[in-house]
Formats: C-alpha cells, structure tokens, sequence
C-alpha cells in the first residue's frame, strides 16, 4: 500500500476525464508533484442494485488483498503481456469524505447512461493511481479493438455455426444494438483492424471515424483526447481542428476532410504494433470452445442444474496455476487443451475453461491507449513505443505523429465469473437475431492459423 497526498490534495486538482462499466478516471492537473504529476486516479464504482449487497456484479479482491486490479495486474497479465505495453499502477489509500466530495463535483460531468445505473463506491478506501496516458498535452487515441477471431466450429451446434464462423461477434451485436441505441460504429469490423492488411486497417478507422463522428463521439470504441480533454466533433473547446495542428502542416483543415489525416496518422502505428496480433492470439487460445461449448461442458457436468449455478470466484492460486498451465500449453504448441470427448470431463477440466474463458474476456474488453508526440532530447526506442518514417497525405500534409508514438493496453480487469449466465444468453439472443438477417456480413480472420491455431 502506497501512502499518497492524494486525500490532501484540492478538489480542483482533479479533473474527470472518461468512465468505463467498473471504473471512473480523474486526471492530476494541479501544481507540480513529484508523486501525483502525470498520474491519474482510479476509483471504482458500484451499481446502485447492488449498494449494500453481496451480488456485486464486479469481481471482489482477489484474497480480499487491496485491489483486484492490481493483483491481476501484478501477478496475471503481467506474465501474458510483455510490461511495455502496461501502464504503471499503484493502490494509494484514499479517504472516504474525499472521495464522496469528488464524486459530487464530478457527477454533472458524468454521461446521462452512466449516472442513472452507477455510482464512485463510497465505501473503498483505496484507489488505483495509474500513469497518465492521456497527457495534460498534445494527442491520444483511445481504441477498444474488441473480439479479433472468429471461432471454430468444432463446439457450435449446426444451427449456429454457418451464422458464427461467418460474421464476427462485434458485427453481429453492431447489427442488433444499432437498430435499437445507435450508439456503435456500423461500418467497423475488428477482425479488418487485426488484420495487418494496410488496406483493412485503413477501413477499419475510416469506420471509427464515421461512428465516431455521427454519434458525436458518443461510441466507446473511439476515443480522442487533446491537451487531456475529451474530444467531440461538436466541441468548440478544444477545437475538433487541433487534434492533428501538432502533427501537421500547414494549414488546419475543416472537419470533414479530417478523416484522412487521422487514418493516415494512426495506420503507421497499428501496422507496426504487435499489441493487435498479441490479443488476437490471447483471446482465441483462451476461449478454444466459445461461450457455446463451455455452457455444453458445464451441462455434461451438472446436468441437474442451472447453467454455470453456485461458480466460485478463482483465487489467486487458481488464477496462478491456470497461467502456469497455459502458458506450458503454448510453449509446447498443445494450445487447443479441448476437452477429450473419449473420457468423461470431470470438474478440474470444467474450471480450467471457465477461467479460460474469463482471460479471454478481459482480452476482448481492454483498450489500446496510442499517445503522439516527439520525445524531447531522446532518440532511443522504448518499450511500447513505435517509432515510424514521417509521411505524407495524399493532400500534401506532412504527418509525424508515426515517427514517435507510445501505445499501450489498459483495463485488464478480472472478469466476474457471475457474468458467465448473462454471456451466455446474450450470445444466443445475438446470434439468433443474427440468423434471420437477409444480408449477413462476411468477415475474414486472416490471422486464424499463424500461430498453429485452426
């Protein structure tokens, strides 16, 4: 535990800046300090049906040590993803009326969905203080890339497996929550922005940027920060024009030729990042059955029950031998660990999928943090940088964001194993509203295979 002045700090020295469904984020814009500059609090939040329960849809800490992030962090991830590619965490102690200020202050800044479902948990009294990726200055990009594979067919039931093995899960949930919220980027497929094909990647953020730009910002597949402000195409402050002012000249453009300057500044960096191939691979090695063969296993197994009924959150312990016996899976090319449909599965085999499945999703869910700019006085690459040749646009503008750009995956968080039940239904209402589609999509995995992996 790390003894911070962050309970002593002002109110005013801290300012929100984005909110998922477990966490809210306030950045450091006060005077200097060497422990607080450059960092950003990490509060948790609770569901208002939840506040006093014990059916707390997130995961509890990990053997109730100080907090689930960190611990996974610390002792799961950080064995999976290189540490480049993760940013800095810490648990400071936070104290209880501070935070119920902060989270007062903050509430009119919140967005209208999340305030009606979820609150800061008034009752921790711990945070997270993470590096700052967005930065109190120049540009970052936010990108949550989603499910990057397809899955086999071995564990789909017929009726499912043309629909599953044809269109990504992404495109197929797009389809049925744009029709009702309007809120996703249609036209984007994640399996084109894991491709590593230029021409792919190049439409897969033109897709962004078209969500991006018709819902006002509003999709959470998008993000874009400027000077650590939130941008939005509607804002007047910061100007939609500045996001690219420091990375191109001469002239700023208006927003609507701006689309091609923002995909030819980040397609350098994607090309080139390995973080896309590694959570590809994450995410289709951990989920070998898909949602749809796990709940078969689980059936096989209790078959008297209700599905996925009376799971026990992992320990630290089980978290720990299941990435020992993972990753020996990996290193000796025995990835698949399907179960064996000769012998009858038994409950060890049944866990170890379950939690399989629970990294995978962590994998699916997480954001890539892409931050530009120059480093000052230094030449030398570091880890989770991607350092690219300056370019220029088909208008002429010369872009060198690409020649220096850190990028790095936050929100690793421990997945709940209650929320097994609700995937697994939400699968199947996604994809049976899926089949009745006149026109399906066709996505290509074009990583499917490169690591052996059918």
């Amino acid at each position: 535990m790390v003894t911070t002045p962050v309970s002593r700090s002002s109110l005013e020295d801290w300012k929100y800046i984005a909110e998922g469904g477990s966490t809210i984020v306030f950045a450091y814009v006060g005077l200097a300090n060497h422990l607080l500059s450059n960092k950003v609090l990490r509060l948790r939040k609770v569901k208002y049906q939840t506040i006093g329960s014990k059916d707390d849809a997130l995961a509890p800490p990990l053997n109730d040590l100080d907090d689930p992030v960190i611990v996974f962090q610390h002792m799961i991830i950080r064995r999976l993803v290189p540490d480049g590619f993760l940013p800095s965490l810490e648990v400071v102690n936070v104290d209880k009326g501070w935070v119920r200020l902060l989270a007062e202050a903050a509430e009119a800044q919140r967005p209208e969905a999340r305030r009606l479902v979820d609150q800061i948990d008034l009752d921790r009294e711990t945070a997270v203080l993470a590096d700052n990726l967005i930065g109190d200055s120049g540009l970052a990009v936010e990108i949550k890339p989603k499910w990057g594979f397809l899955p086999r067919p071995d564990h789909l039931s017929p009726l499912t497996r043309p629909v599953k093995t044809r269109t990504c899960r992404f495109c197929m949930h797009a389809h049925a929550k744009g029709a009702a919220e309007n809120d996703v980027p249609l036209d984007f497929c994640p399996l084109d922005l894991y491709s590593g094909d230029e021409h792919r990647v190049r439409r897969a953020l033109c897709g962004l940027w078209t969500g991006w730009v018709r819902t006002d910002g509003g999709i959470n597949n998008l993000r874009i920060f400027v000077d650590g402000c939130v941008l939005r195409p509607s804002s007047d402050s910061p100007s939609p024009h500045r996001f690219l002012t420091a990375f191109m000249t001469p002239s700023v453009p208006p927003l609507n030729d701006l689309q091609g300057d923002f995909v030819d500044t980040l397609l350098p960096v994607l090309l080139t990042t390995p973080v896309l191939s590694l959570l590809s691979f994450r995410q289709r090695t951990l989920d070998s059955l898909d949602i749809e063969g796990l709940a078969a296993l689980w059936a096989r197994i209790h078959a008297d029950g209700d599905l996925f009924f009376g799971a026990a959150e992992p320990t630290l312990e089980e978290w720990t031998r299941f990435v020992d016996m993972y990753l020996a899976r990996c290193e000796g090319a025995s990835i698949r660990a399907e179960p064996d449909g000769r012998q009858e599965p038994d409950e060890a085999e049944l866990q170890h999928h379950c939690l399989a499945y629970l990294l995978s999703a962590t994998f699916k869910d997480c954001s890539i943090v892409i931050r530009f700019g120059p480093r000052v006085g230094s030449s030398e690459q570091l880890p989770g940088e991607v350092v690219g040749d300056v370019h220029t646009t088909k208008q002429g503008r010369s872009l060198c964001s690409a020649a220096r750009a850190e990028v790095k995956l936050i929100d690793l968080d421990v997945k709940s194993i209650r929320r097994l039940t609700k995937w697994e239904r939400m699968d199947r209402d996604i994809v049976w509203a899926y089949a009745l589609v006149d026109d399906p999509r066709t996505c290509v995995d074009s990583l499917a295979g490169m690591w052996g992996v059918p």
